[in-house]
């Protein structure tokens, strides 16, 4: 061989050696930084991620003992009392006298239907009934004279609606008629000499025993002596024709 072919071959193989390191070098760093990409990534994922919790059981509640019970023995569960309905106070120094409360209810009741049928013919009207200490009941019902009537034709009506038949009142009763007359200070300086309820001259006639003959004898009194006279003495128009039930236990005719 000749010094050029063996110049040749070293150029060659020199060359060859230079491609091959190179083709290593760029495999390792190619492989390195592979590798360092993992493990950043690891190291990241560790940094990054938070620590799970671990699941909390609910917490049991205590239960409640349970009663011990006997041998041979049941526990029964404790019965509630039931609350008794209390009867109504009586204040002090009242005391219901026998018969009391049955004539308050007859009373009211008398009232309540003779107003019920005023009502049905317009006719405004008032009940009232009292109790006192001693066992007296008094009931009233008030009738108002209204524009364009007259306390004459108010009577009748009154009359017709409260009838004059006993209904359930016995011996042991009492009843009186009477009108109201409006008062003006101004004008009517002097009093008249009756008496006042409501800021109105009260004229009332004597109680009488319930009954029909008195009853009618009664209203008829009313209509063609008391109701004329008292407009013509006082000069003014009757505002309320009225009549009062009374019942005491004494059996005893009342005052006016």
């Amino acid at each position: 061989m000749t010094t050029r072919t063996r110049k040749r071959k070293t150029k060659k193989t020199k060359k060859t050696t230079r491609k091959t390191t190179a083709k290593k070098a760029k495999k390792t760093t190619a492989a390195t930084k592979k590798t360092t990409k993992k493990t950043t990534k690891k190291t990241t994922r560790k940094t990054t991620s938070k620590p799970r919790k671990a699941a909390s059981k609910p917490k049991a509640k205590p239960r409640a003992a349970k009663p011990k019970a006997r041998k041979g023995r049941k526990v029964k569960p404790k019965a509630t009392r039931k609350a008794k309905p209390r009867a109504p106070r009586i204040p002090r120094g009242f005391e219901l006298v026998p018969g009391q409360v049955d004539a308050r209810v007859k009373i009211k009741e008398r009232l309540d239907a003779t107003k019920a049928a005023l009502d049905l013919i317009e006719l405004e009207s008032r009940v009232y009934v009292h109790e006192y200490e001693n066992g007296q009941v008094d009931g009233e019902i008030a009738v108002t004279v209204p524009r364009g009537k007259t306390a004459l034709e108010v009577d009748q009506e009154l009359e017709q609606a409260f009838q004059t038949l006993p209904l359930g009142l016995g011996r042991g009763y009492w009843f009186g008629l009477g009108v109201r007359i409006g008062f003006n200070k101004e004008i009517d300086e002097e009093r008249s000499g009756s008496a006042r309820v409501r800021g109105m001259d009260d004229l009332q006639m004597y109680y009488r025993r319930v009954n029909t003959p008195n009853m009618i004898d009664s209203f008829l009194r009313e209509q063609m002596i008391m109701i004329p006279g008292a407009e013509d003495r006082f000069k003014r128009k009757i505002e309320i024709v009225y009549i009062r039930l009374h019942w005491n236990p004494e059996n005893e005719k009342p005052s006016r």
